[in-house]
């Protein structure tokens, strides 16, 4: 082992005068500066003589002044010159003394490293044995990072002994297990639990993974409901519902469940007008004309004006389409 040197610096016992040859400078430019004041004295300006006099005098007094700002900003300056060079010649002197705490610094810091990296060593492989099954969906990295970096509580200080650091090790795992749990426990079906775990456990934030989780649930319902609905209306365009005419209501019920056809959310409405319309009451013979039929609305529009050109009374419309339109009936 290294022998422990100790050392006492020895005071520096140089008397030095930092203001030396001041005082006379600042005594010298103050007398002078008295001795103007009085010399030089402004007065109301009467004639024409007067503003050349006062001319004159501004100008003495100017130069006057410049000469006693000159004097101590030379001197000024000399004492500047001084203290740079003095500066220079102390950090030469310095330098390997300089160099000699680097060496110490240098030192220390590459033994900090080598001991923090045999904790944080050790500890990976404690974690191993702890809980081999989580190394895989977490690796001792990400571990350290969510939970061992926390000003004060850092897994890698030495204020920390090791059983500390392998204890916090230990709930930081019981942590991860709380929060499986929680996911386990959750509203969401399988696949959606699955994708919850496997964004957890990339992150370790189970706030944020629970939000995100939801977030692409409800992104999928709204991608599925746009899907049903555009194919609802592809389907409509490809194989629009039938349009029969001369038919009685009945008759073009059984049309559609020949054909296949739904006949869409009014069909309860529509069978009740033909089980209602299906057969004339005794006397009556059937009409003429009967048209049932499904459409948008433009359709019925252009439907209900061609039956009243042609004074066409009886007749069924039923429209869909994802709006609700009430069942009209004309006898």
């Amino acid at each position: 082992m290294s022998e422990v040197i100790e050392t006492q610096a020895a005071p520096i016992e140089e008397a030095i005068e930092p203001t030396s040859g001041l005082d006379q400078l600042v005594a010298g430019i103050t007398s002078e500066a008295e001795r103007l004041a009085q010399e030089y004295m402004p007065r109301e300006i009467v004639t024409d003589e007067d503003y050349k006099q006062c001319k004159r005098e501004r100008t003495g007094a100017r130069k006057d002044i410049a000469a006693l700002k000159g004097r101590y900003d030379e001197r000024m300056r000399a004492i500047k010159d001084a203290v740079k060079e003095a500066d220079a010649r102390v950090k030469a002197a310095l330098a390997p003394l300089d160099a000699i705490d680097a060496g110490y610094k240098a030192e220390v810091e590459t033994y900090e490293s080598r001991w923090k990296s045999a904790r944080l060593a050790a500890l990976a492989e404690a974690y191993a044995d702890y809980a081999p099954d989580l190394t895989e969906l977490v690796p001792f990295e990400r571990l350290l990072v969510r939970f061992g970096t926390e000003k004060g509580r850092q897994w890698d200080a030495r204020s920390m002994s090791d059983a500390q650091a392998e204890e916090a090790m230990h709930k930081a795992v019981q942590a991860i297990a709380s929060d499986e749990a929680t996911i386990d426990s959750s509203p969401y079906d399988d696949a959606d639990k699955a994708a919850l775990k496997a964004d957890y456990f990339a992150t370790l934030d189970l706030s944020g993974a629970l939000r995100r989780t939801q977030e692409a649930k409800e992104q999928r319902e709204r991608v599925a409901r746009l899907e049903q609905e555009r194919g609802e209306r592809e389907q409509e365009r490809i194989n629009p519902e039938p349009f029969k005419t001369h038919m009685t209501p009945q008759e073009y019920v059984a049309e559609c469940e020949r054909m296949g056809t739904p006949l869409g959310p009014k069909s309860a409405l529509l069978q009740e007008v033909a089980v209602t319309m299906g057969s004339p009451a005794p006397g009556e013979a059937v009409p003429d004309y009967v048209f049932a039929g499904y459409g948008n609305a433009a359709q019925a529009d252009a439907f209900t004006d061609f039956c009243n050109r042609y004074s066409i009374r009886r007749r069924v419309k039923i429209l869909t389409h994802g709006k609700n339109y009430k069942l009209s009936c004309k006898e």
